[in-house]
């Protein structure tokens, strides 16, 4: 109800801006609304999890392993979301996710195999800091990577 002056009230505007904001995480991801936060996060995802099996194990993959991968892992982003639903179209998400994941994991897989010691420090980054975002910077910081 807007007070005296006509005007919503601090606390209404509040409880707008956050109802408008549950409204949103109805889903994770609204396509076509959210496309570029998919290929942001499957991307970052597809560069992470190189990123460990590069280090731990030393494996290159193949192209047609690569996308099994991908479709394993927006397998488990649906299952793991915390919001209502996860898309509104999944196979639409799924196809722009395996791509995004496709181009992140061989790029990275192709940096790393030239430059060991840039997995080497990205590896320490992430366990020293508990998260992948600082050595993704600097992953896509590297020339290799545009």
């Amino acid at each position: 109800m807007p007070n005296s002056t006509g005007h919503p009230t601090r606390q209404e505007m509040e409880r707008k801006r956050l109802d408008e904001a549950a409204s949103h995480k109805h889903y994770e991801y609204l396509m076509w609304q959210d496309a570029a936060k998919v290929q942001a996060d499957f991307a970052k995802l597809g560069a992470k999890e190189c990123m460990i099996l590069c280090f731990y194990h030393n494996i290159a993959l193949d192209e047609r392993e690569i996308v099994t991968k991908a479709k394993y892992a927006c397998e488990r982003a649906k299952n793991e979301t915390k919001a209502i639903r996860f898309t509104n179209y999944y196979d639409q998400f799924e196809e722009l996710a395996t791509q995004a994941y496709k181009e992140g994991y061989s790029k990275s897989q192709e940096i790393f195999s030239l430059k060991l010691h840039l997995l080497k420090s990205m590896q320490a980054d992430f366990e020293r800091d508990g998260d992948f975002d600082g050595a993704y910077r600097r992953l896509v910081s590297d020339s290799c990577w545009r």
